[in-house]
């Protein structure tokens, strides 16, 4: 019996282990994401301040002016669409890594539970060697 114990603790503590890992790996890959993300933010920042710049040249030339709308509106979606993309990446790392974390949770109140049952395992052969004393 003791041996199964210890069988199911080594086991939990490397499923403990592999999802400790998992999760470490997540969050480097969320440190990089979000690296990127801070990285497109700026550059977002840029071209917002970029277009605005741009319209009020705009007004100052109104010949051009209806090209130059053109432009901003193709540039305006694309930011819209790379702003939906990182939402996108945002929101599947954020719900993976609340699942990460759930899961090491679980497996570190199981583990806790099968130390507590080797604990009494452990005292109840102790107390039957020291019967047969």
């Amino acid at each position: 019996a003791e041996a199964r114990w210890l069988g199911a603790v080594r086991d939990l503590e490397a499923m403990v282990g592999s999802v400790q890992e998992l999760a470490g790996g997540m969050q480097l890959r969320l440190g990089e994401l979000g690296q990127a993300v801070e990285t497109l933010t700026q550059e977002l920042d840029e071209l917002q301040t970029q277009s605005k710049a741009q319209q009020d040249r705009d007004r100052e030339r109104e010949a051009a002016s209806k090209q130059q709308q053109e432009r901003d509106r193709r540039r305006d979606r694309e930011i819209d669409g790379e702003r939906e993309r990182l939402q996108d990446v945002e929101s599947r790392l954020s719900e993976g890594l609340d699942e990460v974390k759930s899961e090491v949770r679980a497996l570190s109140g199981r583990l806790q539970e099968v130390r507590g049952e080797l604990g009494k395992a452990g005292r109840m052969q102790e107390a039957a060697v020291t019967e047969r004393l």
